[in-house]
């Protein structure tokens, strides 16, 4: 199930554009399941996850610079301090509710589902975040999952305005790991605010810009697969980041950059070099091995968040395989006030040819334009993102 459970809503299939972006749970994230009618198709990461998505980071450079070189310990508030955050809401909107409220409130449908039922995940729609979010942990909509001992089956549990407007068990995801004893039934050990403020003790900044939040305990990264976490992916200059706090305790468990590095053990954030290479040289390569019929040697010219993992490699790889020919015509530099160092953007005019028994999607038969994003990865350029639209 991994991230892709909880950030679902964050992420696409083959239908508008194929975006990249970090693990996992969502800004940036991987492709959603077949037959979901979005938009994009990216690769960070998580769950529902994750996969985020999508990103927009393609329409404005996000500036943030997420670690600092010295990173404190943050406190670690306990189960008893999260709850007793969540009582303290008679004062906001009936309109919004905190993670706990809302977790309680899913839990109550849960219950009718399953006697067993367990909380497996917990994310804000994005968008919705009160602007105050960090210090209120209030959104106006939810999305809860639920797993359950029984057997390997989920429950969802859609929260708007404060109200259940949906729930139902899935039928595409289902529980791929033991229920962990130290998992929580019925709500987080700590709030999404008091997470939060973990982060933020960390150096995340306040109101991260695309920011893809959720709370999880099936998880595709081997160290917190089967623990109670909350992660904060979002974008920056030098690609997307990954805050990760224990939903037990509170405490910091990694800050992870693009690669799955853990920034902390390097006193602070690793940053790409503009690679030497003209990237329209990357991006020419790119399509001739896809003209040629070498989808797996194109995906090598990908970022690694791009490919992070067999299920975003396998959507790619449909989506190169159902060309009988592809030629690019030309390549122009394209939204270049959003250039930087290590981040570019061309508009290819392509043509395109599709085997008898493809479907349209990504591509389409004839003169077509595509919106290409490079990132520098490793001191080379790597095609980022495949968009339909600018």
């Amino acid at each position: 199930m991994k991230r892709s459970i909880v950030c679902l809503v964050a992420i696409g299939i083959l239908t508008s554009f194929l975006l990249v972006g970090c693990a996992g749970p969502s800004g940036e994230a991987g492709p959603a399941d077949e037959g979901s009618a979005q938009t994009a198709l990216t690769s960070t990461p998580k769950p529902t996850a994750v996969s985020a998505g999508a990103s927009q980071e393609a329409a404005s450079e996000p500036t943030a610079q997420p670690a600092p070189t010295n990173t404190p310990k943050p406190a670690s508030p306990t189960a008893s301090t999260a709850g007793e955050e969540a009582s303290e809401s008679s004062a906001h909107a009936d309109n919004l509710l905190t993670s706990l409220e809302a977790a309680d409130l899913a839990y109550a449908q849960a219950r009718e589902w399953r006697a067993d039922a367990v909380l497996w995940s917990l994310q804000p729609v994005l968008g919705t975040l009160d602007p105050d979010w960090a210090k209120n942990d209030l959104a106006s909509q939810w999305e809860v999952i639920f797993a359950n001992q029984s057997d390997d089956k989920c429950f969802m549990v859609d929260i708007v305005d404060g109200q259940v407007e949906s729930a139902r068990e899935e039928t595409y995801e289902v529980r791929t790991i033991d229920v962990p004893a130290s998992a929580p039934v019925k709500r987080p050990g700590v709030s999404l605010q008091e997470a939060a403020q973990a982060a933020i003790a960390a150096g995340m900044p306040a109101n991260p810009p695309e920011l893809v939040v959720f709370y999880t305990i099936e998880d595709y990264t081997p160290e917190w697969n089967g623990r109670p976490t909350w992660q904060f992916d979002f974008p920056t200059a030098d690609g997307p980041y990954c805050y990760a706090v224990d939903g037990l305790t509170g405490e910091l468990l990694a800050i992870l950059d693009q690669y799955g590095n853990d920034v902390r053990s390097t006193g602070g954030q690793v940053r790409e070099q503009k690679p030497s290479g003209d990237a329209r040289d990357t991006i020419g390569e790119f399509f001739s091995l896809l003209d040629e019929g070498e989808a797996e040697q194109a995906m090598d010219l990908m970022c690694s968040s791009a490919v992070a993992n067999e299920q975003t490699r396998s959507m790619w790889l449909a989506a190169f395989e159902g060309l009988d020919s592809i030629a690019v015509d030309k390549i122009e530099e394209h939204m270049k006030d959003a250039w930087s160092d290590t981040m570019e953007y061309y508009q290819c005019a392509l043509e395109v040819r599709l085997k008898p028994d493809a479907q349209p999607g990504l591509w389409e038969d004839g003169k077509i334009t595509r919106y290409i994003g490079v990132q520098a990865e490793n001191g080379v350029w790597k095609i980022r993102e495949i968009s339909m639209n600018p």
